[in-house]
């Protein structure tokens, strides 16, 4: 019984970094791919397969980015001692920030592998950086919401 005593610590945080990965992944999901498929099909004008192709490719980066950035998130807003009591603008320039650092260079890979000819890419990129910074807070706030629903401790307390 004295092993049991040892192993289960360890288990129970295996099992709450698992939840913390799922819910991460499913709010980053949930979040961006309707906004981003309509920056890739109305703005960018990216052909129907091309676009399957480049939100498939983010579903399955979502599932492996998702919970990094989340952890990312919590780091930044600890750093830059975010609260829920601190002003909208800096709430907004720290998670802008945060995010733009993920999202572009990833949003530019998925474009190239995802066939994306150099003029489409040209044009999602900026729209996708444009979308980032007036999505960052937006996206925290969701974020935070699906944790706390879920019974994970949000990023701003």
């Amino acid at each position: 019984m004295h092993i049991l005593k040892k192993i289960t610590p360890k288990r129970k945080a295996l099992t709450n970094e698992f939840k913390n990965y799922l819910i991460d992944s499913a709010a980053g999901t949930s979040f961006f791919t309707p906004i981003y498929t309509f920056n890739e099909l109305v703005i960018a004008g990216m052909p129907l397969d091309v676009c399957l192709k480049s939100r498939l490719m983010a579903a399955g980066f979502g599932l492996v980015i998702n919970r990094p950035y989340g952890m990312f998130r919590n780091w930044w807003a600890a750093k830059w001692k975010l609260t829920t009591q601190s002003s909208f603008t800096k709430k907004y320039a720290v998670e802008t920030a945060g995010l733009a650092m993920f999202q572009v260079p990833i949003s530019s890979f998925m474009y190239y592998v995802s066939g994306a000819s150099l003029t489409e890419a040209l044009i999602a990129i900026p729209s996708a950086l444009a979308l980032g910074v007036m999505l960052g807070r937006p996206f925290g706030i969701w974020m935070d919401a699906v944790r706390k629903l879920s019974g994970v401790e949000p990023a701003i307390k």
